[in-house]
C-alpha cells in the first residue's frame, strides 16, 4: 500500500517539513550533477559511516556532523521520492501538533538517534548510512502516538482509506520481522535505523506536543 495523503489535514506542505524536503531535493540535484569522483567525495564526506564516526580525517568533516548530514544524501531518485512522499503524509499531523519549531528540532534530533543506532548496531563497518528513512520512520511513530485513528488514504490498485493504528505498524512489521531473522548488518535497508528512529517518535513525539494539540487530534 502506497500512502497517497492525509485525509484529516488539509494536504498542503507545512513549513518546516517543506524546508526538509526542500534541502533533500537540493542536495539530490547537487549529486546528480556531479562528477563519479565529487560523488563519491560527498558519500566519503557527509554519509554516515560507522567505523569513522568518532574520528574526522584531515580535512574532512568531522564525523559527529554527519550524524545529521548523512540524513540529505540519497542513492537514487526512488530512493529519494519515497522518503519524500513518506515525508508529506505524515509529517503534516506532527507538525501541526509540535508547531514548526518543535517539529524540526524533533526531526533532526530523531534522525541523529536513528542514525547512530544503526552505526552502533553495524559498529566498525565502512558501509555508509545514507537516506531520511530514520527520521521519516519517527515522524510515523509519532504520528501513530499523536493520532492513531487518523485516516491516510493510500493506492493498492484502488485509493482507500485506512487509519493509522492499521497502516503504519503495516509498514513497519517487514523491519521488525527483517530484525528478527536476520538481525542488522551493513547490507541493504538500515532496519536498526528505521525501527530506532520509530521508537524514538513514538515515545518522544507526543511528550512535545503544544497545549491543546491532543483535543483537536484526539477528538
Amino acid at each position: 500500500m502506497l500512502p497517497i495523503n492525509d485525509e484529516d489535514m488539509e494536504n498542503r506542505i507545512p513549513q518546516a517539513t517543506g524546508i526538509l524536503m526542500l534541502a533533500a531535493m537540493i542536495v539530490f540535484a547537487a549529486e546528480l550533477f556531479a562528477s563519479d569522483a565529487q560523488r563519491a567525495s560527498m558519500v566519503a564526506d557527509f554519509a554516515l559511516i560507522p567505523a569513522q564516526l568518532f574520528f574526522a580525517d584531515a580535512g574532512g568533516v568531522p564525523e559527529p556532523i554527519t550524524l545529521v548530514s548523512y540524513m540529505f544524501l540519497h542513492a537514487s531518485a526512488l530512493h529519494l521520492f519515497g522518503n519524500i512522499l513518506f515525508l508529506f503524509v505524515f509529517a503534516q499531523r506532527v507538525e501541526a501538533a509540535l508547531g514548526s519549531e518543535r517539529f524540526a528540532a524533533f526531526a533532526i534530533v530523531a534522525g541523529a538517534v536513528a542514525g547512530l543506532s544503526q552505526a552502533l548496531f553495524t559498529l566498525g563497518s565502512g558501509a555508509p548510512i545514507i537516506g531520511l528513512s530514520g527520521m521519516t520512520s519517527a515522524i510515523m511513530g509519532a504520528c501513530l502516538a499523536i493520532s492513531p485513528t487518523g485516516r491516510i488514504r493510500v493506492w493498492l490498485l484502488a485509493t482507500f482509506t485506512v487509519p493509522a493504528i492499521i497502516l503504519i505498524p503495516l509498514w513497519m512489521l517487514p523491519d521488525i520481522i527483517d530484525m528478527a531473522l536476520n538481525g542488522v548488518d551493513d547490507q541493504g535497508a538500515a532496519v536498526g535505523s528505521h525501527l530506532a528512529g520509530f521508537t524514538f517518535g513514538f515515545l518522544c513525539g507526543p511528550l512535545l506536543q503544544r497545549p491543546g494539540a491532543e483535543r483537536r487530534f484526539l477528538a
